[in-house]
């Protein structure tokens, strides 16, 4: 009777191994906690603590601390994200918006106490989330859409904030329609690509399927299930497929889109 060895044979584990190498782009570890780290986690967290504090239709001297402070971190994810990736000048324009949008930020503790600054900035902040928006529709590549689409994950948050406490009310309906199309359209537009092979260097009845998962910019997952077809037992896996996802797109718009819709209730 063949007996399931009590180790994976070195052949397997060179199936694991693979997981470590870089084979094009940034390799994202497997089995990693999606929103642990990348660009996508810092721009979540301004996402979600700009609807809280949207939501309560006030803002404290504690609240634009941390908002700031947020900010800051998460555009300078994104830059670390595209530096030498820029694909075009409209992705550019998005991300230099998305720059000057932190340094508004930066200052919005003294700009708030001045009316005519206050709405002044509400104004700019609006030019650089609807041309974020135009932008995203106006580039073909995968890669300029997805650096647009992390730049507009950081404007549209503070924009729909400042034009809150600058009493700009009217408008910020059609804010948020827009900033939920453009999520939904990165979801839809820049989802990872999925490919699974069959290893052919497995022992009999030993079934090895290898998955890798490509995000729009370029980053790559890899996983792996063995099952045991006398037996129909999984001796390592079945791979999540969707959780690869999340895994491949750890520095891409599409993780934060996502997260952000299902804040939003779809």
């Amino acid at each position: 009777m063949y007996r399931i060895p009590t180790r994976p044979p070195r052949r397997w584990a060179s199936a694991a191994l693979a997981l470590t190498v870089v084979v094009s782009g940034a390799l994202v570890p497997t089995r990693a906690p999606a929103d642990d780290g990348g660009a996508s986690g810092p721009v979540i967290t301004v996402v979600f603590t700009a609807f809280r504090i949207f939501r309560n239709r006030s803002m404290s001297a504690e609240d634009v601390e941390k908002l700031v402070r947020e900010i800051l971190g998460a555009v300078s994810a994104v830059q670390n994200e595209t530096i030498g990736q820029i694909d075009g000048l409209e992705a550019a324009t998005v991300i230099g918006n998305a720059q000057a949008t932190s340094y508004d930020m930066l200052d919005y503790p003294v700009i708030r106490d001045d009316e005519e600054m206050r709405w002044e900035t509400a104004q700019r902040l609006g030019g650089y989330a609807t041309n974020a928006y135009a932008k995203y529709g106006a580039v073909i590549t995968k890669k300029a859409k997805d650096q647009i689409g992390l730049a507009a994950n950081t404007i549209y948050p503070a924009t729909l904030v400042v034009r809150q406490d600058a009493g700009l009310t009217a408008s910020l309906p059609s804010y948020e329609a827009d900033y939920r199309d453009l999520n939904r359209r990165i979801v839809a537009d820049l989802v990872p690509t999925c490919t699974s092979q069959v290893a052919n260097d497995t022992p009999l009845f030993i079934t090895e399927v290898r998955y890798e998962c490509v995000a729009a910019n370029g980053d790559r997952a890899l996983d792996y299930q063995i099952r045991n077809d006398q037996t129909g037992q999984w001796i390592v896996g079945p791979v999540d497929l969707e959780a690869l996802k999340d895994r491949a797109a750890i520095n891409s718009s599409w993780l934060v889109a996502k997260r952000v819709l299902q804040q939003q209730g779809g």
